[in-house]
């Protein structure tokens, strides 16, 4: 980036910025599973309400420009 240090703002608004992210639906990447015995009590603020789900993802693309 040092040689665009001095650019003028006029050099800048000829610049489009963009990206894109993947984000997934249903499941949570990275996600702890506990096991318990069967007559084990859990409580219930220890639980984490899920979704039966084929999941899936969304792609989102967007850009930006100075104007």
């Amino acid at each position: 980036m040092q040689e665009h240090k001095d650019w003028t703002l006029e050099q800048w608004k000829k610049v489009m910025w963009s990206d894109e992210s993947r984000f997934t639906l249903f499941q949570i990447d990275g996600r702890i599973r506990l096991g318990s015995e069967a007559a084990e009590v859990i409580h219930p603020s220890c639980l984490v309400p899920t979704v039966q789900a084929y999941g899936g993802s969304a792609m989102i693309w967007g850009c930006l420009q100075l104007v």
